[in-house]
């Protein structure tokens, strides 16, 4: 994405649709342009993972149709399943195109598919899935 100056954006905070809440989404941005252009997406989630629930809180961007980043603000994940999880798609999922297999590929590649119970699978991918979808209706 290049070195950018946050001062050169700004964002709106949209309402929340169903389709966001129901997967434990909290907040989603529009972020434009200073002169109002509409830049990318910028969604914060807060789900259940195996050390509790809502214990895994993340933010992720969206700029024309690639995950612009991938931040884990907060997490109680143990070094198993969870985290290797939360690795791959903090060490992968920038710099790929916004689908729902780019997802399921770095989970792929990392092992970290889901093979049983996976509170942190089920807690963060279902909303990751969620955010795709949202930005490609919105673009």
């Amino acid at each position: 994405m290049g070195n950018i100056n946050a001062n050169d954006f700004y964002g709106v905070t949209e309402t929340l649709p169903t389709t966001l809440s129901t997967v434990n989404v909290v907040t989603v941005h529009a972020v434009h342009l200073n002169n109002g252009t509409l830049y990318g997406y910028a969604y914060e989630a807060l789900v259940d993972g195996n050390a509790d629930s809502k214990s895994i809180r993340f933010r992720v961007g969206i700029v024309n149709n690639t995950f612009a980043g991938f931040v884990m603000v907060s997490h109680r994940e143990h070094g198993s399943f969870g985290l290797k999880i939360i690795d791959a798609l903090k060490n992968n999922l920038a710099g790929k195109t916004a689908h729902k297999d780019a997802i399921a590929e770095i989970l792929v590649a990392a092992s970290a598919t889901r093979s049983g119970i996976s509170e942190t699978y089920d807690g963060m991918i279902p909303a990751l899935e969620a955010i795709v979808t949202h930005y490609l209706s919105k673009i």
